[in-house]
C-alpha cells in the first residue's frame, strides 16, 4: 500500500482520550469493518482496548471507509484497479491469524503476475550498465563543449585579413 500511495495504510496517533493503540485498532475497524467479538476479546491486551461487548473502550465514533473506496476516492485509482489491489492486500489483513495469507501464499496472486523479480547480480549489472551509460553521456557532452569553438570556425570559414589596398585600388594595379 505504502509503495503505491506514499502513505501508511495505518498511521495511528494518540489523542486526548485515547492512546496510539486505540487509534490503530480504530483505523483497522474503519477499513476492515467490525471485528468478530471472539477476535476482539482474544488478545492479551484486549480488555484495555475493547469492552465486554467487543466495542472500543475509548473511541466511539468511527467512520467506516472500505479500502476500495479509499483507493478510488483518495488516490483516484479506478474501480477495477482498486478491486484488484484489494484482492491482493485484504488476504494479508485477515483478522483471523490462522486464515491470514503469508508472503509465500501471495507469490501466486494475479496482481503480481507481471512483476519481474531481479536477482542481486542482475540488479548490480543493471546499475553498472546505467553508470556506464551516464559516463558515456558525460564524455559526449564534454567533447561537444570542447569541439564547439572548432565547429564554429568551420561554419564561418577561416577569418581573412583585410587587404592593405585602398578601396580605389584593385589587385594587379600599380
Amino acid at each position: 500500500f505504502e509503495l503505491l500511495t506514499g502513505d501508511y495504510l495505518f498511521d495511528p496517533q494518540a489523542g486526548s482520550r485515547y492512546n496510539k493503540d486505540d487509534d490503530h485498532v480504530a483505523q483497522m475497524l474503519e477499513l476492515l469493518g467490525p471485528f468478530p467479538r471472539s477476535v476482539a476479546l482474544s488478545g492479551k491486551y484486549s480488555s484495555e482496548i475493547f469492552n465486554r461487548k467487543g466495542e472500543l473502550r475509548h473511541i466511539s465514533k468511527l467512520k467506516y471507509w472500505p479500502m476500495t473506496k479509499v483507493l478510488q476516492e483518495k488516490y483516484l485509482i479506478t474501480e477495477a484497479e482498486s478491486q484488484e489491489l484489494c484482492n491482493f492486500l485484504e488476504p494479508m489483513l485477515n483478522l483471523y491469524p490462522e486464515k491470514r495469507f503469508t508472503a509465500a501464499d501471495m507469490v501466486t496472486n494475479p496482481w503480481l503476475r507481471d512483476i519481474t523479480v531481479l536477482s542481486e547480480e542482475e540488479i548490480v549489472e543493471r546499475a553498472q550498465q546505467q553508470k556506464e551509460a551516464e559516463f558515456e553521456e558525460q564524455v559526449k557532452m564534454e567533447l561537444e563543449d570542447v569541439m564547439k569553438p572548432a565547429l564554429a570556425i568551420n561554419k564561418t570559414g577561416p577569418k581573412r585579413k583585410k587587404s592593405s589596398l585602398s578601396a580605389a585600388g584593385s589587385p594587379g594595379t600599380f
